[in-house]
C-alpha cells in the first residue's frame, strides 16, 4: 500500500507538541533498517516507555481505518493483539510527518533473548521450555486475534530478567493471518522455512513452527542450526546434537518443528501441549529462581550493543559462552567478542567489568546473513 497520507501543518505540529508534552526521550535502545527505539517515560505517571521512530518512506504496509486515515500496519496489527498478555503493549501513536512513533510498553530490568543467551550460552532445558511454552501461546492468542507475526526470534523477544516472563515485540513484518498461502515474507531469512526458500510460498502455522524450531535450538544449543540457504533447503538430512548434552524429548521436539514438509510439522496446539514442554514445567520455579539469582549477579551488566546496518550480519559467543548455571550445564570459561568493525556494517561492542579482552579468550563467529531485520 501506499505510504500513509501526512497530515496538514497544524496537525502535525499539535502533535509535536503532545509528543514533548506527554513523554521523556531517554537514550536508543535499538537501532536498524526499522528506524531507531528509544527507551523513555510517560511523563504523566513515569511508566516506562518505549518510543520507536519511523521514517515514513521506510514503511512499505499502511492501512485505512475510521473513515480512510492512514495507519502503518504494524499499528493496527498491535492494537488487534493489545488483549493478548505476551504481546508488548501498544500505547500510543503519533504521526510528526516524516517520522511516525509508536508508543509501546517497556520492562526496565530486561534484555532481549539474544542478548540474554549472548551472556549465558546455552540455556537449561527447564528455562528454555518455559520461555517456549509461553511463546508459543501468545503465538496461538495472536493467531485466533487474525494476525501473524512472522519475525519470530530471539531479538523480537524481551525477558523480564526478575520473573523470567517474555513479552514478543516488533510487528512490522506482520500481516492478517489466514489459512492460505502466503507469497511475500519480509522477516529474517535464517528463520523462513524450506518452503519459502525454494517455492516462495508458505502457510502461517506451519511456517510459524518452524521458527519456532530454530529458536528452541537456538536458546538450549546456544546458535541457529541453519546460515545458508541450502543448509535451509537440506534440513531433511537431520541437526548434530552431540556437542550438546541435550534430553531425547528436548531433540525430538525440535526435529519435529524442523521436518521439511510443512504438512509435517505439528501445531502450535501440539506444542504448547507437549511433554517436554510441560514437564520440565514441574518444579521449575525455583530452579528458575536460582537461575535469575545467579544471572543478576554475573558481573556481566552491561547488554551487548549493536548496531545493525541495512543487511544484516552478527556475531555471537554462542555455545563458547559459560553456562554457569542450570541443571545439565557444567562449567565453561566465559567467552568474550572482540570488538570493532565486522562485514556488512556491523558494529558490536562487549563492555564488561570483567578482565579486560587482553586477558581473556577471544572467538568470533560471523554468520552470514544472521541477524538482519528486513530481507
Amino acid at each position: 500500500m501506499m505510504e500513509g497520507t501526512v497530515k496538514n501543518d497544524s496537525k502535525l505540529e499539535n502533535e509535536a507538541i503532545r509528543y514533548n508534552c506527554q513523554y521523556d526521550r531517554g537514550v536508543i535502545i535499538g537501532k536498524g533498517g526499522f528506524g531507531t527505539v528509544y527507551a523513555g517515560k510517560r511523563v504523566s505517571d513515569g511508566l516506562p516507555v518505549a518510543l520507536k521512530h519511523l521514517q515514513r518512506k521506510q514503511i512499505s504496509n499502511w492501512c485505512k481505518v475510521n473513515g480512510g486515515i492512514s495507519i502503518p500496519m504494524e499499528v493496527a496489527l498491535l492494537r488487534r493483539v493489545s488483549h493478548v498478555s505476551g504481546c508488548m503493549k501498544l500505547l500510543d501513536y503519533i504521526d510528526l510527518g516524516d517520522i511516525v512513533v509508536i508508543v509501546t510498553e517497556r520492562i526496565e530490568d530486561s534484555q532481549d533473548l539474544y542478548d540474554f543467551i549472548s551472556k549465558r550460552g546455552n540455556l537449561s532445558e527447564s528455562l528454555a521450555a518455559n520461555i517456549f511454552k509461553q511463546l508459543t501461546d501468545t503465538i496461538i492468542g495472536i493467531h485466533q486475534a487474525g494476525v501473524v507475526h512472522r519475525d519470530i526470534k530471539d531479538e523480537n523477544i524481551i525477558i523480564d530478567l526478575r520473573t523470567y516472563t517474555v513479552k514478543l515485540i516488533d510487528f512490522g513484518s506482520g500481516g492478517y493471518f489466514h489459512t492460505g498461502n502466503y507469497t511475500t515474507f519480509s522477516g529474517t531469512r535464517v528463520y523462513a522455512p524450506p518452503e519459502w526458500i525454494r517455492q516462495n510460498w508458505y502457510k502461517a502455522e506451519p511456517a510459524t513452527v518452524w521458527s519456532l524450531g530454530i529458536l528452541l535450538h537456538d536458546m538450549v544449543c546456544g546458535d541457529i542450526p541453519f546460515e545458508e540457504d541450502d543448509e535451509i533447503e537440506e534440513a531433511r538430512d537431520g541437526i548434530d546434537f552431540s556437542e550438546h548434552n541435550l534430553s531425547r524429548p528436548c531433540q525430538e521436539l525440535i526435529l519435529r518443528c524442523l521436518e521439511h514438509r510443512a504438512s509435517d510439522r505439528p501445531s502450535l496446539k501440539d506444542l504448547s501441549g507437549h511433554p517436554w514442554v510441560n514437564g520440565r514445567r514441574k518444579g521449575s520455579r525455583q530452579k528458575m529462581s536460582r537461575v535469575c539469582n545467579s544471572f543478576q549477579q554475573m558481573s556481566l551488566t552491561t547488554p551487548v550493543e549493536r548496531v545493525h546496518g541495512s543487511q544484516g550480519s552478527s556475531v555471537r559467543n554462542s555455545s563458547e559462552a559459560s553456562d554457569a548455571v542450570g541443571p545439565s550445564s557444567s562449567a565453561k570459561p566465559c567467552t568474550f567478542i572482540a570488538a570493532g568493525k565486522l562485514s556488512n556494517s556491523i558494529e558490536l561492542r562487549y563492555k564488561s567489568v570483567r578482565p579486560p579482552l587482553s586477558k581473556q579468550p577471544v572467538y568470533q563467529k560471523a554468520c552470514k546473513n544472521r541477524h538482519h531485520l528486513r530481507w
